[in-house]
């Protein structure tokens, strides 16, 4: 079973590529234990699809780096909103702001996008090595022209500055908690609650398959994280994040 509870290997970068790519290559050295790595600024940050991924000033970029047994991880998918919805409910205990998920891996606050969570894994025969990258616009003050009308900052709505170091630590318990609630009895209480934070749900969405548009209304979230949609026709199918 995984622990981040007692992470004792922090590391704090002015600036770095990728807090991904450092914490894979710091599992492969340091397989047995696990980490905790951010930065305020990346050079190769990068989000889902290979996606460029850009930090204001003030935002975090943060991965939490473990190891557990492959049969603990079905799909990250399902990581990328459990990370989601812990860093909700970590916000919303702080404040009366409403957080919610649009799937498959973004934070949204006040209808704009306040963060995301790139989940990656590497297996090495029954042991996964773990990397949950999240990057979130917690103490931007202010945005590049052109980005305010998409994005939001958790300080810009509240006005709480929240520490970074605190909000990490307790980030990590959350997930760690909701982790370990999943492989003891299972991911349905989750997803209970990831269904009712998922703004996607019952909203149209459109999808691009072999470079044609499709829309579909989003249904349901499966227990491999995957999407449920109806189709034209009134068949549900499940999405996958490529």
């Amino acid at each position: 079973m995984c622990k981040l509870a007692v992470i004792r290997h922090f590391w704090r970068f002015r600036q770095i590529d990728s807090t991904n790519s450092f914490g894979l290559q710091l599992s492969q050295i340091y397989p047995a234990q696990s980490y905790l790595i951010w930065t305020n600024q990346q050079t190769q940050g990068r989000g889902r699809q290979a996606r460029v991924w850009h930090a204001p000033a003030g935002s975090i970029c943060a991965s939490l780096v473990f190891t557990c047994q492959v049969n603990e991880v079905s799909n990250p998918q399902v990581l990328n909103l459990l990370a989601a919805l812990a860093v909700c409910e970590l916000l919303e205990a702080k404040s009366k702001a409403k957080i919610s998920i649009k799937w498959p891996n973004d934070v949204y606050l006040k209808g704009k996008k306040l963060g995301g969570i790139l989940s990656e894994a590497k297996w090495k025969g029954n042991i996964a090595r773990i990397v949950i990258g999240i990057g979130l616009n917690l103490n931007v003050s202010e945005f590049p022209p052109g980005l305010s009308e998409q994005a939001v900052s958790w300080l810009l709505v509240t006005g709480q500055k929240y520490e970074e170091l605190i909000f990490l630590r307790k980030l990590a318990k959350y997930f760690e908690d909701m982790f370990v609630a999943s492989q003891a009895e299972g991911i349905q209480i989750l997803l209970a609650r990831m269904r009712a934070k998922c703004h996607t749900l019952d909203s149209h969405i459109i999808h691009l398959d072999k470079n044609k548009e499709l829309t579909y209304k989003a249904v349901d979230i499966a227990e491999d994280g995957s999407l449920v949609v109806l189709t034209q026709n009134k068949q549900r199918i499940n999405l996958y994040d490529s």
